[in-house]
């Protein structure tokens, strides 16, 4: 319910979309939620779905090294910081914590996030 509460004031909810259209081509997918390099494993093996996009990953410093050279993944980052001056048409957040809702606000207030865990196990 807090989660929900941060993305009303936050005006979060009207960039969201409950699917990913041809018109989003570069996408950043956010993956900070769980840090665990074997929830990380799980949370991202749905990229394959999505495989045709232009792909770039901000995740946890001691998962990045798995994707770097990721057949799907163009760039993986760590820092947000590494992110300035990149565009997205769309991001992606793993889940609606608020460490991840904040990080994508921090990023763009303009960007369409879709959120993952509702495409894979359906919305509430």
């Amino acid at each position: 319910m807090k989660r929900y509460l941060f993305i009303i004031l936050k005006r979060e909810f009207k960039n969201e979309k409950d699917k990913i259209s041809d018109s989003h081509k570069k996408i950043l997918w956010i993956n900070k939620s769980a840090p665990s390099l074997g929830d990380s494993l799980m949370d991202l093996s749905s990229r394959v779905l999505i495989e045709s996009k232009n792909i770039d990953l901000l995740t946890d410093k001691k998962n990045s090294f798995i994707y770097e050279n990721d057949d799907i993944f163009k760039d993986t980052f760590h820092e947000t910081r590494d992110l300035l001056g990149k565009v997205y048409d769309l991001i992606i957040l793993d889940s609606y914590s608020t460490r991840t809702i904040r990080l994508k606000i921090n990023f763009s207030q303009i960007l369409i996030l879709f959120l993952c865990l509702d495409f894979l196990m359906g919305q509430k």
